[in-house]
């Protein structure tokens, strides 16, 4: 027993040894090739014919591995020929279909080891729901090629889901969620320059903002069948073990209308193509979208602008995965939208159960594909997982299957990806519909005959790219006056590359041949436009066209693109530009905006690329110009760029909560109509969120009560609202509980009026007050429902104390009695005073009853027999001032 175990800790060793230096040399077999002839062609023969011709190909042995697919291995002597040279010939060959290295492979499953994965019958089918065994997607014989997350040029592929929200703390989700890495979080700027401020997670269409897990119980699991972490051991399995989810939520409010299905489309149409137009620099290579959203039984004549969205979409290389309706119908002839708008950039999918048996809409033009869409186990949200049935679970199937195409092995399609979007959108699309399997109950129901079949469409588009791939991500960078350099990816399939440049408009190429990469080209001409051409020579003998590509080399007299502030104070700007090398010097001029004057520009002329100007007034705007000087010629001054002083207070300085959510829809029949604070009125309309603090706001005294009036608006039926003001005391930017100054208590319909009181520790200065109205519902300052009704208005509010006010008066000739009292009081009035209204408030600062007196009247008798016993204040309000005076009702 001794001696058994000893041998096999030294056969261990012996392995161990053996495969740690083979790991440090290369992965394929030495002098080993794996060949597979056309199906025609007898290998013996061929080899018969070689010796005939007396070539020396150097091969020594010939092994038959697979007599039905006509593959051999062959070995050769490394004394008669270089395995680069027996490669090279062996695939000029005619009669060889494929030819590659024997590589090592090392034992490894692609059956991910997910806690979960077995009960995701849809991925691999043993039978285990009940339906058909073998009828699923052939997931896992994909995952023999490729488990997704990027193409061959390395590009991260990102696949959008516009749903209402993805849960983005799922265990399963968070390490394949998409980030903006371009994007700084939460500094309320657009750092990317794409016109979202922001977007660090993807985007809220309601909120405006990144917000994109407030609601996601229909979002988590979409997103979990596209792409949860496979392989991790947790939960379940992706479509793509690895990939990057994009959330964009249009969902949240209840109402979703056609312009919010454009808004959602829009952002991944505006990422992907910067990301092309930025070669990758900025944006995302979003290849799909994915969303479950419709209208039934609608043709596509009634909806010309959200169709041809996919146009535009697919021409920057997106296609568009469309669930179609949860009925049985012919769209073809009831129509529905969006499956059935004609682009071709859109595929539009149905479900099947898992007995094959097509449930949902259909159509023979319309519905392109189908997949299995009852009781998919994916996740779920708040960290969990659940079965799914419906369309809305097919659509992301195919939106995954689309993402792990991307990140099959074509050369191609990385090529025209880059190159042409659009016609790599197209391959893919045409890869995904020509591998599917055929269906008997599919055959005239829709387009392609078949359900989802993930290996067969990878096969199809490897089959589709080619033997001789173009060369890829071809960039010129460090590009001087007269020097840039040039780089590219080659591959296996190219023998050489030749380069040919020129200055545009030349008739003579200069010619580069046999071009190894990297490659720096001298010489050239500065301010110039050159264009270059790569030719490819391919092993088997091809030479297709120049892949070319165009640049401008440095030393253009030019103005600086843009201008940047390093920092901005009350009175100066200490600003930077990117510097011009054909510059000797720069000119800069500034003024306020608001003056028109030509005569008021203010010039510096200064050497290096930045500048700082003082003497500015606190709180403007600014334009600022400036001008490049060259020896060459003369330029005149850019356009503008604008910057603004510090000093406005930290009203507009600070960085207040956004009411994330509120819209003009939450405005629809209910708004603040007005809002009043001693002399102060400011009315409006439907705003949703009305931002007032670029206008003028009260000014209040610190220590100093004010008569409030707070008003709704109604549509048509008047509804209970809750009215909260809350007035930043301290100036940090947040709203407290201590700076909740009144509260309405319970909603009421109509005016709310009530006295509003400033603290004397108030600090001076601007600062902001918000206004929230809401319907039956106790609002926050920062937090909302998701169904919001009512309406939220800032505004600035500046302390001092040099205020002109409704002033309180300390005293005054008014007699009540008896006091305490039941509710039944009166009121005598001992002098002359022109009192105009009486307002009762009770210790919660809620108005309970408001009267108008008349002129000159002398006494008032008081009857609230329905009021609750409490203390309680009567306000006293005429063109005087106002006085307070507090009675007990038992």
């Amino acid at each position: 027993m001794m001696l058994f175990i000893r041998l096999n800790i030294i056969l261990f060793v012996c392995l161990f040894v053996h495969f740690q230096l083979r790991a440090q040399e290369a992965d394929y077999v030495p002098n080993e090739f794996l060949v597979q002839f056309n199906p025609e062609v007898s290998a013996s023969q061929w080899f018969n014919s070689l010796a005939f011709e007396k070539k020396a190909t150097g091969i020594s042995t010939v092994k038959m591995l697979s007599e039905p697919l006509n593959i051999y291995q062959l070995n050769i002597n490394p004394s008669l020929v270089s395995e680069n040279e027996a490669l090279r010939f062996l695939r000029l060959q005619p009669n060889i279909r494929f030819v590659q290295r024997n590589h090592y492979i090392k034992l490894r499953s692609v059956i991910p080891n997910d806690s979960l994965f077995s009960q995701q019958y849809y991925l691999q089918n043993k039978g285990q729901n009940g339906g058909l065994l073998g009828l699923d997607i052939k997931a896992v014989e994909a995952w023999n090629v490729t488990q997704g997350g990027v193409t061959t040029s390395g590009d991260s592929i990102v696949i959008c889901v516009i749903d209402n929200g993805v849960d983005i703390s799922h265990p399963d989700l968070k390490d394949n969620l998409w980030v903006n890495q371009a994007e700084v979080p939460n500094n309320n700027k657009d750092d990317d320059g794409n016109g979202y401020i922001d977007d660090f997670l993807g985007w809220n269409v309601d909120f405006k903002s990144d917000e994109v897990s407030y609601i996601n119980f229909h979002g988590t699991p979409v997103a979990g069948l596209i792409g949860a972490t496979g392989n991790n051991k947790t939960g379940v399995t992706g479509i793509n073990w690895k990939v990057k989810l994009m959330v964009v939520t249009s969902q949240i409010a209840n109402v979703l209308s056609e312009s919010r299905a454009i808004e959602a489309y829009s952002y991944p149409l505006v990422m992907r193509k910067l990301y092309n137009e930025s070669k990758g620099k900025k944006g995302a290579f979003v290849v799909a979208t994915n969303t479950s959203w419709g209208i039934d039984k609608r043709k596509p004549e009634d909806f010309p602008i959200w169709c041809n969205f996919y146009n535009a979409l697919g021409n920057v290389g997106i296609l568009n995965i469309a669930a179609t309706i949860n009925q049985s119908i012919d769209v073809d002839v009831s129509g529905d939208i969006p499956t059935t708008c004609p682009s071709d950039f859109i595929i539009s999918a149905t479900a099947i159960s898992d007995k094959g048996e097509l449930r949902y809409g259909y159509g023979k033009t319309s519905i392109d594909i189908t997949s299995l869409g009852f009781n998919l186990l994916t996740t779920a949200d708040k960290g969990g997982y659940a079965r799914q049935s419906g369309n809305s679970f097919v659509s992301p199937q195919i939106a995954g299957a689309i993402g792990l195409l991307y990140a099959s092995p074509c050369p191609t399609l990385a090529v025209l990806s880059r190159n042409d979007p659009a016609a790599a959108a197209r391959l893919v699309r045409k890869a995904l519909l020509g591998g599917v399997t055929v269906l008997d109950s599919l055959v005239n129901k829709v387009s392609s005959g078949g359900m989802l079949n993930m290996e067969k469409s990878i096969r199809f588009l490897i089959d589709s790219c080619g033997k001789c791939p173009p060369i890829a991500k071809i960039e010129v960078t460090n590009v001087s006056t007269t020097e840039v350099q040039l780089s590219w990816i080659s591959n296996d399939s190219i023998k050489n590359i030749n380069l040919f440049f020129r200055k545009m408009g030349d008739t003579s190429w200069i010619s580069l041949p046999n071009t190894k990469n990297p490659l720096s080209i001298a010489g050239l001409l500065p301010c110039n436009d050159y264009e270059i051409s790569l030719n490819r020579t391919c092993l088997n003998g091809e030479n297709p066209a120049g892949q070319s590509i165009s640049f401008k080399t440095d030393g253009c007299c030019k103005n600086p693109a843009s201008m940047e502030s390093v920092s901005v104070g009350n009175t100066e700007f200490v600003l930077k530009w990117e510097k011009v090398t054909a510059a000797s010097a720069y000119l800069v001029r500034w003024k306020l905006s608001k003056d028109s004057l030509s005569s008021a520009w203010q010039t510096l002329q200064v050497s290096q690329n930045g500048v700082t100007i003082r003497g500015l007034s606190s709180c403007s705007e600014y334009d600022i110009q400036i001008r490049s000087l060259c020896a060459s010629n003369q330029l005149p001054f850019s356009n503008s760029f604008k910057f603004k002083t510090t000093g406005c207070g930290n009203c507009l300085e600070k960085n207040y909560c956004i009411p994330k959510g509120i819209t003009i829809v939450s405005a629809e029949n209910e708004w603040i109509a007005q809002v009043k604070i001693g002399d102060f009125v400011h009315l409006s309309g439907k705003d949703g969120y009305g931002d007032f603090t670029r206008k003028n706001g009260p000014t209040l005294k610190p220590g100093t009560s004010y008569p409030l009036t707070l008003e709704p608006g109604y549509l048509n039926t008047a509804y209970n609202e809750f009215f909260i003001v809350w007035i930043d005391l301290n100036q940090d930017g947040s709203f407290t509980n201590e700076e909740e100054l009144f509260n309405s208590g319970s909603p009421k319909k109509g005016l709310v009026t009530s006295i509003l009181s400033i603290p004397a520790s108030a600090t001076l200065g601007s600062t902001r007050m918000r206004v929230v109205m809401q319907y039956r519902q106790e609002p926050g300052a920062c937090v909302f429902p998701v169904e919001f009704f009512g309406e939220v208005e800032d505004f600035c509010v500046n302390f001092s104390q040099t205020v002109n006010t409704v002033p309180i008066l300390p005293v005054a000739n008014i007699v009540v009695f008896p006091n305490p009292s039941e509710g039944i009081f009166s009121i005598n009035f001992q002098e002359d005073q022109l009192w105009e209204s009486i307002t009762m408030i009770n210790m919660m600062g809620q108005t309970i009853t408001k009267v108008n007196l008349e002129k000159g009247v002398k006494e008032y008798r008081w009857e609230g027999k329905k009021t609750l016993a409490g203390q309680y204040t009567l306000v006293f309000q005429g063109p005087k001032g106002v006085y307070t005076h507090r009675i007990s009702i038992l």
